[in-house]
């Protein structure tokens, strides 16, 4: 008799338990997908970060080449009173006028320096970002925003999934108690 009333206690225990095992599988399954979703979410706002500096590089690229070329007007200006032989007279105005002329060269190579940079870094970008498969920008943005929107959607229904499946077992592990006891 006491072989059969363990049978039948090992039963009752099996079926009150089996619904929390399968809530704490689903839900170690909906944390493995998770960490798939939130990686690729993580990947699409990186692209999105990459475009948004793309577009501050070309604006500060574009600022920086109207620079240079209003440095090198001026350079030019007095580079050719210098030859012409334009110059002010008086010593005190001849040093002005070769100090303003080795500042505006000055000014050209630092410009010039600072377009370069920003050219190279533009360069780099495009690149990462033609390697990733975006050509063009405009619609990059509106399909990563799409996506980033669905995705971050899919990551709150997870959540929330994730939390049903933990009061399932929770109320899984209850009723097994109950089982058990009785």
């Amino acid at each position: 008799m006491s072989d059969l009333n363990l049978r039948v206690s090992l039963t009752a225990l099996d079926n009150a338990t089996g619904p929390m095992r399968r809530a704490q599988e689903a839900a170690r399954g909906l944390a493995g997908g998770m960490d798939a979703v939130t990686k690729k979410l993580v990947a699409m706002q990186g692209q999105q970060a990459a475009i948004g500096k793309l577009r501050t590089l070309q604006t500060s690229l574009k600022g920086t080449s109207n620079d240079l070329a209003v440095a090198k007007q001026r350079f030019d200006q007095l580079d050719r009173a210098t030859k012409a032989g334009n110059l002010p007279q008086g010593t005190a105005a001849m040093k002005a006028h070769t100090k303003a002329l080795r500042d505006a060269q000055k000014e050209v190579e630092k410009l010039t320096a600072k377009r370069r940079s920003e050219m190279d870094q533009l360069n780099r970008l495009r690149s990462s970002l033609n390697t990733a498969g975006i050509t063009n920008l405009t619609q990059a943005e509106a399909a990563l925003r799409t996506n980033i929107d669905r995705t971050t959607n899919a990551i709150k229904r997870q959540t929330q999934a994730r939390a049903q499946a933990a009061k399932m077992a929770k109320t899984a592990a209850v009723l097994g108690g109950s089982g058990v006891a009785m």
